[in-house]
């Protein structure tokens, strides 16, 4: 009979700390979820903002970089029209 009893209580401490254990996981996997929510609800609108003012940037840097390229186009017609009149031969 004592053995049966030290059986039982053996089990009940066994139960204890399984049960306790299971808690502290679970509790611990809902901070971490909690933390990748909270991650999550940041960091997506971040990124999808950073990629919307990147392609703007983009679409409106084509246009410049035209505007660019016609008044360097003009600067060199200039000045080979200047080196047409100041050619002597």
């Amino acid at each position: 009979m004592y053995d049966s009893a030290q059986n039982i209580a053996r089990e009940r401490r066994t139960n204890v700390v399984q049960n306790r254990a299971n808690t502290l996981a679970s509790f611990e996997r809902s901070i971490y979820s909690g933390r990748f929510d909270m991650i999550r609800r940041i960091v997506v609108p971040l990124l999808a903002t950073l990629f919307l003012a990147g392609f703007i940037g983009t679409l409106s840097g084509c246009n410049t970089m035209e505007g660019a390229g016609k008044d360097i186009e003009q600067g060199g017609k200039a000045i080979k029209d200047e080196a047409k009149e100041q050619k002597r031969y």
